[in-house]
């Protein structure tokens, strides 16, 4: 079995392989392309280079999509819930019975209206939050009146 140039090639130290991947460039039409250039690119992490590439990011990509559609089909109440923790800086850990009764009149308000936008989903639990407590009749009573 004969040898080949990738055989070697792949052995070489990083700072090697670019100026041999230099050379190579420069062979098509005197195409010249400094060393550094392949170095940066050898050096990269996986992951990182992985992300640049668009086939990759649709890999990725569909998996998290599986995910989450997973978890809504599981519990859309605790999905939704989420999101709007996620779109609002919510943490857990410092929900307290308003941000919670909020975030529950939000979903059931969501489900009694099933084409809510994402903006009004948020707007919706803005308005909850801000007017805890009081109905929105109440409030138009008291504040548009």
């Amino acid at each position: 079995m004969s040898k080949k140039f990738i055989d070697d090639f792949v052995k070489l130290p990083v700072s090697k392989m670019a100026q041999k991947m230099s050379d190579m460039t420069y062979l098509h039409e005197n195409t010249e392309v400094p060393k550094s250039h392949y170095q940066k690119i050898l050096q990269q992490e996986v992951l990182e280079m992985m992300a640049q590439d668009s086939t990759m990011e649709c890999v990725l990509l569909n998996a998290i999509l599986g995910q989450l559609q997973s978890l809504q089909k599981e519990s859309p109440k605790l999905f939704l819930k989420a999101l709007i923790c996620m779109e609002k800086g919510i943490k857990i850990d410092n929900m307290n019975n308003r941000i919670f009764d909020s975030l529950e009149i939000t979903y059931q308000e969501y489900q009694n209206q099933n084409e809510i936008l994402h903006q009004d989903i948020s707007e919706c639990y803005d308005y909850q939050y801000e007017n805890h407590g009081v109905s929105e009749e109440d409030w138009n009573d008291k504040y548009l009146s």
